[in-house]
């Protein structure tokens, strides 16, 4: 228990942290461009990229909608931004701020389609 309660006290210290690759040990540059691989392919390697993730504690949570590509791009910025591992629970990727405006998700940010950003409906 004391080890889980310093865990969550180092990831809201927001300590820097270093990014996924050198945890999984893969490096962006290892990976091709987007335009080079076909919709099955960046498929293919999105799942196998979130499965190895999920052996690492890190979820991945992509709109239903977001294309291929936009994932695979969000799953190559993973392996360079900050991430922290943990031992004693997971940390969930859905790259929403929980605002549209600058969301990375753009026109696919589940904000856009719920009741409190349309208040008419």
């Amino acid at each position: 228990m004391e080890e889980a309660l310093e865990e969550s006290e180092k990831f809201v210290s927001q300590e820097p942290m270093p990014g996924f690759s050198r945890y999984c040990g893969l490096k962006r540059e290892s990976f091709p461009p987007k335009e080079k691989l076909s919709d099955s392919q960046l498929a293919q390697l999105t799942t196998a990229f979130v499965a190895m993730m999920k052996s690492w504690n890190l979820e991945v949570a992509f709109p239903d909608d977001l294309p291929q590509q936009r994932r695979y791009e969000l799953l190559m910025e993973i392996l360079v931004g900050p991430v922290m591992i943990f031992k004693h629970g997971y940390y969930c990727f859905d790259f929403c701020t929980g605002n549209p405006d600058g969301c990375e998700l753009g026109e696919y940010c589940p904000c856009l389609k719920s009741e409190w950003n349309n208040p008419e409906e």
